[in-house]
């Protein structure tokens, strides 16, 4: 049995101390009400699904060490401005790329919360943990996609389905972007620490997250060196520097041409894919500054974002 959709109620009377009017209580209101439900998915107020989403997440529960299904969230409103196709192209892309790899070994870090699936046990067995989780002694409200993630990873596999879509709206302005943002690195930083604590050294998600730690120190230490201490590589011309950042975006870029919105064009889609190195460029400096500055704050653990309605959408239908 399976819950489309999650709403608010009351919670558990040993919980109610810590439960808010905000998302975590609402979907375990859910869970709670919602007693003979094996699997649990979770969607987003602005979320537009794909009409199989739903029969495509379940699939991979065939396998019983599944725990966790991600699906693919496009963009709504990529055709915007210029700052929805850069996001939505770098959002793609890295859906595609690095949480397919990460699916291909069972080991998906992290799930959107625009559409994600859990067996009912992951969100019942860790309710008390996911509803008063706090660090630095402050309540943590954000970052409930790649909590219920971690706990399903503690427990078995978990997956990506390719084959799964839903519409989702991006931000349009560049304040409601960085705010976004922002509240992403910060969890980010927090499920680092929780991923390295929790997580058996046997686990694969464990050593990418020591990785991807590495990568981020000497990626920060090289940025400084070559943008502030040394703007000049000597002896390599200037257009190889920019030619070959180009070339790898595209590369990586290739799979989103192989999915559309249903009403989208070839010329739209192409058009976005020819932003690959703005897309790349955005993600190494603007994006790079946000995670560090994301990281030392985040201690900062309310929203950010969501006090009002910024976007207003018609719906279109996601399709491969």
């Amino acid at each position: 049995m399976v819950h489309r959709r999650l709403r608010a109620g009351q919670c558990a009377d040993d919980l109610a101390a810590y439960c808010q009017p905000r998302k975590r209580a609402a979907q375990f209101a859910a869970c709670r009400m919602a007693v003979d439900a094996d699997f649990f998915l979770t969607i987003d107020s602005d979320a537009d699904l794909d009409h199989h989403a739903v029969r495509e997440m379940l699939q991979p529960f065939g396998d019983d060490r599944v725990q966790s299904v991600a699906g693919v969230v496009l963009s709504e409103n990529a055709l915007k401005n210029p700052l929805t196709r850069c996001m939505h192209l770098y959002m793609t892309t890295w859906q595609l790329n690095e949480r397919s790899a990460q699916s291909v070994l069972k080991s998906v870090a992290v799930n959107t919360g625009v559409l994600a699936a859990y067996r009912a046990a992951v969100v019942r067995d860790h309710a008390h943990a996911y509803l008063t989780e706090t660090f630095m002694a402050r309540k943590v409200v954000f970052s409930d996609d790649s909590m219920l993630t971690l706990f399903a990873k503690l427990r078995g596999r978990t997956v990506q389905q390719p084959t799964a879509f839903a519409m989702a709206a991006m931000p349009e302005t560049f304040g409601h972007h960085i705010r976004q943002q922002l509240r992403w690195m910060r969890g980010s930083a927090i499920r680092t620490c929780w991923r390295i604590r929790y997580l058996p050294l046997t686990d694969y998600v464990f050593w990418t997250q020591m990785i991807h730690v590495f990568l981020t120190l000497t990626c920060g230490v090289v940025f400084v060196r070559l943008f502030f201490v040394q703007p000049f590589v000597v002896g390599v011309p200037l257009w190889i520097l920019l030619t070959a950042p180009a070339l790898i975006s595209y590369v990586m870029a290739l799979r989103y041409l192989t999915v559309h919105a249903e009403g989208e064009t070839l010329g739209q889609q192409l058009a976005v894919f020819a932003l690959a190195p703005v897309a790349m460029l955005w993600s190494m400096v603007v994006l790079r500054a946000l995670k560090w500055y994301g990281f030392a704050t985040c201690a900062r653990t309310h929203w950010g974002t969501r006090s009002e309605v910024e976007l207003h959408l018609d719906p279109v239908t996601p399709s491969a």
